[in-house]
């Protein structure tokens, strides 16, 4: 599992968006929770950033810090029941997560390898 170091602590970005998602789709999760999640989202997903995207490095060094500040905010405010549970089922999806961008990985490399096979042969016609 890919970790940041944090002060000391390990920062566990897939178990964090998957915290995140199961506690906000609990029935039982307040509003003001899911508010700081949706902002992230947004933000991610917007095209106007503080520093623009364009910008090599400092575009999407916002994003890296903007965005898991949303969600750990989005975590705290989560009420400690709802938060212990969507731990809980944070660490058992993680490895079902590790499989699945394995796969999407593996479908991904196939592709390009496919592309690169058929823009060498439509180059080689030439």
């Amino acid at each position: 599992m890919a970790v940041i170091s944090r002060a000391g602590r390990k920062w566990r970005w897939k178990e964090q968006i998957l915290t995140v998602y199961f506690g906000l789709t609990d029935p039982d999760a307040p509003m003001v929770a899911k508010i700081p999640a949706i902002f992230a989202l947004i933000y991610l997903l917007s095209p106007v950033d503080l520093i623009p995207d364009m910008m090599p490095f400092a575009g999407l060094l916002d994003d890296l810090v903007i965005v898991p500040l949303l969600l750990n905010l989005s975590i705290k405010l989560l009420p400690y029941t709802i938060r212990d549970r969507a731990r809980v089922q944070a660490r058992r999806g993680s490895s079902r997560i590790n499989l699945f961008l394995f796969i999407l990985g593996a479908i991904f490399t196939l592709i390009l390898i496919l592309l690169v096979y058929l823009l060498k042969k439509l180059i080689a016609g030439f």
